[in-house]
This record gives C-alpha cells, sequence and structure tokens, in this order.
C-alpha cells in the first residue's frame, strides 16, 4: 500500500477509500494544547518515507512570524524525490495518560491534484494513538470495521453519520474525547486500525 508519488496522497487516499475512520470535529480545543516536542524532527517509515515535523509558523501581517510549539507541519519526502508541497497540520492530544494525534490535511499543492478534485475534498480530522516502542513511534488509526460493527449492533456511543458504507463522526470534543479514552481500554478498536511504525534516520 505504500507506493505513489507522495505518502501525503497515499494519506489522503486512504481517508477517501474509508480506510481511516474521519471526524467533523478536532479532538482538542485549545487548553487541550501545550508545548510539545515528542515529533520534532524528522522520522522514517520503513525505508522510504521521510516525515519531517517542523513547528507550526504564525505569520501576522506587518509582524514578526512567531513559533507555535502546541502543533506540527508535517511534510513528506520519497526516497529519490523531492520533499512534497502539500502539508498536514498535527496536534498532540493527551487525554487521561493517553496520547493521541489528530491530523488535518493543512494544505493541497501537489501538481498531481486537479482543482476540480481540490473542491471535492472535504476538510476533516482523523485520530492515532501513539505507543512509544524503544526509540520508534507506532500510530495507529481505529479500526474501521471495528467502527462499523459497533454502529451496526447500535453500541457505537458517539454521534456520527453513515452513508453507504462510510461513517463519519458528528460528536464535538468533548465527546469525541471521553470516546477516544473509551476507546483507547478496547485492544479489538485498534486490532485491524491503520498503522505506521516511524524511527528517527539512522546517523
Amino acid at each position: 500500500m505504500k507506493t505513489g508519488r507522495f505518502a501525503l496522497v497515499l494519506f489522503l487516499s486512504l481517508v477517501l477509500a474509508g480506510c481511516f475512520v474521519a471526524s467533523f470535529y478536532p479532538l482538542y480545543t485549545s487548553a487541550d494544547l501545550h508545548p510539545d516536542t515528542l515529533l520534532a524532527g524528522e522520522w522514517f517509515d520503513g525505508d522510504s518515507t521521510l516525515w519531517k515535523f517542523d513547528y507550526i509558523t504564525v505569520q501576522e501581517k506587518d509582524k514578526p512570524s512567531v513559533t507555535d510549539s502546541t502543533g506540527y507541519i508535517l511534510t513528506f519526502r520519497e526516497k529519490g524525490e523531492e520533499q512534497s508541497k502539500s502539508s498536514m497540520e498535527i496536534r498532540v492530544v493527551r487525554l487521561d495518560g493517553n496520547c493521541f494525534l489528530d491530523f488535518f490535511i493543512n494544505e493541497i499543492k501537489d501538481e498531481n491534484y486537479p482543482d476540480f478534485f481540490d473542491l471535492h475534498t472535504m476538510a476533516i480530522h482523523t485520530f492515532a494513538m501513539v505507543t512509544q516502542k524503544g526509540d520508534s513511534l507506532l500510530l495507529t488509526w481505529l479500526g474501521t470495521e471495528w467502527i462499523k460493527e459497533q454502529a451496526r449492533a447500535h453500541k457505537l456511543k458517539v454521534a456520527f453519520l453513515e452513508r453507504d458504507d462510510d461513517i463519519l463522526l458528528t460528536a464535538p470534543t468533548s465527546d469525541l474525547q471521553k470516546f477516544m479514552v473509551k476507546c483507547a481500554t478496547i485492544p479489538d478498536a485498534w486490532e485491524k486500525g491503520t498503522s505506521f511504525l516511524l524511527h528517527r534516520p539512522s546517523r
């Protein structure tokens, strides 16, 4: 599955294909955001895809730029390719002893995307749980089949909309946080979810 010009293209394709559980609202409020160093710098997914996390830079008119260390801008680079101009905004959200990442498509500037496609891309969030494995980070998203099974059995205790075979979480942030904390205690919720193991580049 990890082929293609840029990993962001892959990521967006997986979202549109229903491989990630999507949410209309974020997993955080401003009160949940704090300076963080967990992701800063460069990581590899396997041997080919470089994930580069830079702190968010806030630029206001006629004012010096300010670094926002509560969040990151994520860009990707495949081996032998230039760095993608497209990016994602990442927020680290720590809830009840668990660490989650909120992924949000920040900007699409890949020349392979036609404008018509861009106009049909919904701005949504996806959430991954972070597990530290030595010097590596395992990012795991909720399993879509588990979510669908819970919905079919009327056990999905969070607001959502369902169309065809797709589910979009529509609960407000406060309810999403309770839901994700609960899911963190359910191994089946993550067992078949999409995952990436990130490690630092070797020196």
